[in-house]
């Protein structure tokens, strides 16, 4: 080699060397910098994801209740608040990040809570009509601007995100928000950043080894100059051996016959303490192994390579045997031990990598340029069903099995091109990866090109992960925010949709069926929500059954539906409803049969407007409905009273009981027919508000504790909402409404007083509560005598006294 030569392979070393220790000094730069643009796009991206989470939740709630709803404490009664509340707990419940979700309204220039998603005993429970704790300027952003702000809060929440729910006319009825906990955006841009300072300190670590194993090689190399130099340009120690044999010609030592200086630089000896001495005299510690092997090189003549460690010396050798004579051996010998060292730190080194990648979450391959694969991690075995001996050397587009949802091509190109072109791709929700063993699962992520010291393409690395729940999580959002969630029908906003939609010339004639259900509010006073959540259910069902492929039945209201029926004539249209009266007969919610109000329009072409096609049919249900909601609800009620009386016997007697003293107490204060009729009703009726009234507290003879007095008393109310329903006791229910109502104004539920309680309610007042008093089937009855002495007592208190006289002279 030239002296010119060697001047130009030092300065490229040198070159490399100072590359290495710029591109280390520049990742060690350039690491806070890429960790503050990381952790602000994790940050961003998770605000966005969220964002649009919320929109998609804003989507299923029900505006129609949200409009109704004022921001009062009494509305904590009304069914819509219930419902609303209910899912704003759900939407709780498919995201856990949520700490809270909630609807606010801007009420005389104040903004307060519509309801949250706190349980009542919660100490973050808002009720209806409270005030926000804070009034930043932000909270009132949504009402002014309309459009989605992110506010960020300056206790335990990091964010809250405000949607305002708009109304047809894109007023903003209320603001939905949502509020995520730090964890949510600190956590999720934690990680990622983590990530990437650990991929950075690699990539260090890497290049200061690779520098320190290259500043070794240049030693290694500047040594072998020198040994060419001394001795013919041999970098190798090099000795001469005569092989030392026992009695049997086994060999036991060898002996030093001559050395080089290579050899003696190696060792770490002098001339004078090899030549003419044996191995064991020297090293006495001298392993056997090595005597045995270079026995059989002087003996049998075979050369060998050998690679061992020397614990004489702590020295790793690489030793070439043979045999020049018999008898004797020489050994050309290069100290490894660096080499050895290095090997052992790169093979920790790579233990390491591949530790720090079989614990990422994410599934990690890595390909050779040509896209063979290397190298999988843990994660990326389980996903793909290759394990990394099965995998290693084969097509990366072999383990990794991918095809596009949308297109239903595979992603060979997309690899193709990072392999041509240096370009990062990314892998959308879209993918489906296929495993080896054909199962297959939605992924998402990137595959990027890998380069080398010198900036050339070196191969790819792909990081991945399973998209499965994120997924499902987003298909649960989406159908909940086109679907009723008690029916499973479509609900509003998607009916609002598709009645655009559906509204062409191949649907002619398209026809509109309005639909109504009779008797919703009765059952849910009378039998409470479940079961009228049942007779929604039921009828949706049997609406369902006779439903076909391409009609759209949506329910837009809380007892209203709507069926889309393209292609339908009027004809076929009374057909559909009839068979739609018939399957909805078949069913009934507490022995009440379920019934309907029907109405329709019909579009035969594009000079009728659908909106009034849809007025047409609202207008013919509510006309029908008129004709046949009275004598439906009273025959409801009928069934009502006698269910309650089936299964309270008690109570049905004390009813019977009742109506006789109404009569004869009517009759002793002259009333006409009509009115000793209606009397007798009050006193068969007047209970009738306990059917929604717990078992257990009816059936208790003991003293009634405060709440479950409290509840007892509801049934005034109850009976008056489920009488008031039908026209014909309309004047009943106030009757029963006020028959609890005491003469001195202490009564309930409205504390009235005197002539200001009707006199029908002041008779059964004191008719129930002698039959009380009086009746076997109550705990310790009273005698004649021991009842007319309470009436007496609470005379002017409970009772207006001039009927207590009545009722004593003329009644009992």
């Amino acid at each position: 080699m030239t002296e010119d030569s060697k001047t130009k392979k030092t300065g490229d070393r040198h070159i490399i060397t100072t590359v290495i220790i710029i591109a280390v000094i520049c990742l060690v730069i350039a690491t806070p910098i890429l960790s503050y643009f990381t952790w602000s796009f994790t940050i961003n991206t998770k605000i966005n994801d969220e964002v649009e989470h919320t929109y998609m939740t804003e989507a299923i709630l029900p505006r129609d209740m949200i409009a109704n709803i004022q921001a009062d404490i009494e509305e904590i009664e009304n069914p819509d608040y219930q419902a609303i509340k209910e899912g704003l707990m759900k939407v709780r419940q498919i995201d856990s990040e949520i700490l809270d979700a909630y609807i606010y309204k801007l009420d005389s220039g104040r903004l307060r809570y519509i309801a949250n998603s706190e349980e009542v005993t919660s100490e973050d429970y808002a009720y209806p009509g409270m005030m926000l704790k804070e009034e930043d300027n932000e909270l009132y952003r949504p009402f002014v601007e309309k459009k989605v702000t992110v506010y960020q809060q300056k206790e335990k929440v990091i964010r809250s995100i405000l949607v305002p729910i708009l109304d047809k006319n894109d007023d903003v009825l209320a603001v939905l928000g949502v509020d995520y906990s730090k964890k949510a955006f600190v956590g999720f841009a934690f990680v990622n950043t983590l990530a990437l300072i650990l991929l950075i300190t690699l990539m260090i670590i890497i290049l200061l080894l690779m520098n320190q194993s290259r500043k070794k090689k240049m030693e290694y190399e500047q040594k072998d100059d020198m040994n060419k130099i001394m001795i013919n340009e041999m970098k190798q120690g090099l000795a001469l051996h005569e092989i030392i044999v026992d009695e049997n010609n086994k060999p036991v030592d060898y002996r030093f016959i001559s050395v080089n200086q290579s050899f003696l630089k190696i060792t770490g000896l002098t001339n004078e303490e090899i030549i003419g001495k044996t191995v064991l005299e020297i090293f006495p510690e001298t392993e056997s192994y090595w005597i045995t092997e270079y026995g059989k090189v002087a003996m049998d003549g075979v050369s060998c390579r050998l690679e061992n460690y020397s614990k004489e010396l702590d020295k790793y050798f690489e030793v070439y045997a043979y045999c020049p004579k018999h008898r004797q051996f020489a050994t050309v010998i290069n100290d490894i031990t660096d080499c050895k060292n290095t090997e052992k730190k790169l093979h920790e080194e790579k233990l390491l990598l591949e530790t720090t990648l079989s614990s990422v979450g994410d599934g990690v391959i890595t390909t050779d340029k040509k896209g063979a694969v290397l190298l999988l991690n843990r994660v990326a075995e389980i996903m793909t069903g290759w394990t990394q001996k099965e995998a290693s050397g084969h097509p990366l587009e072999e383990v990794f099995n991918t095809m596009s949802e949308l297109t239903g091509k595979t992603c060979d190109e997309d690899i193709k091109d990072v392999y041509s072109r240096w370009n990062t791709f990314e892998f959308k929700e879209n993918y489906i990866l296929t495993a080896k063993n054909g199962v297959e699962m939605p992924i998402e992520g990137v595959i990027a090109p890998i380069k080398d010291n010198y900036g050339n393409y070196s191969g790819t690395v792909l990081v991945f992960r399973d998209f499965s729940e994120r997924k499902k999580k987003l298909i649960e959002i989406e159908y909940l925010s086109f679907r009723d969630k008690l029916t499973g029908l479509y609900n509003r906003r998607f009916f609002d949709e598709e009645f655009k939609r559906i509204d062409t010339k191949r649907n002619y004639p398209l026809t509109v069926v309005m639909a109504d259900v009779n008797g919703l509010k009765l059952i849910n006073d009378a039998f409470g929500h479940m079961n009228g959540d049942k007779l929604l259910v039921k009828f949706a069902d049997a609406v369902k059954k006779e439903s076909r492929a391409d009609d759209i039945v949506a329910r837009i209201g809380g007892d209203e539906f709507v069926l889309l029926l393209p292609k339908t004539d009027v004809d076929e249209t009374i057909r559909i409803i009839e068979r739609l009266k018939n399957n909805i007969k078949k069913e009934n919610v507490c022995d009440i049969e379920i019934s309907a109000a029907f109405g329709y329009g019909t579009k035969y072409d594009e000079t009728l407007n659908m909106d009034n096609v849809l007025k047409r049919a609202e207008a013919i249900m509510y006309k029908n409905k008129l004709n046949e909601s009275s004598s439906l609800k009273k025959a409801a009620i009928d069934i009502i009273l006698e269910t309650f009386h089936q299964k309270y016997p008690r109570e049905k007697e004390h009813a019977y009981n009742a109506m006789n003293y109404c009569s004869q107490f009517a009759r002793a204060l002259q009333f006409n027919a009509k009115e000793i009729r209606e009397m007798e009703l009050l006193g068969l009726m007047h209970n009738i508000g306990k059917i929604n009234i717990g078992e257990a507290i009816l059936n208790r003879d003991q003293d009634l504790d405060e709440e479950e007095s409290f509840e007892i008393r509801r049934h005034a109310d109850i009976g008056y909402q489920i009488l008031r329903s039908v026209i014909e006791f309309s004047e009943l229910s106030e009757y029963v409404l006020e028959h609890h109502e005491k003469w001195d104004g202490s009564g309930y539920p409205r504390g009235l007083q005197r002539e200001d309680i009707s006199i029908q309610a002041r008779i059964l007042a004191i008719a129930e509560v002698y039959d009380r008093m009086v009746n076997t089937s109550y705990k310790k009855p009273l005698s004649r005598e021991e009842a007319i002495n309470q009436l007496l007592v609470n005379k002017g208190k409970q009772f207006d006294p001039h009927l207590v006289d009545i009722f004593i002279d003329k009644v009992i």
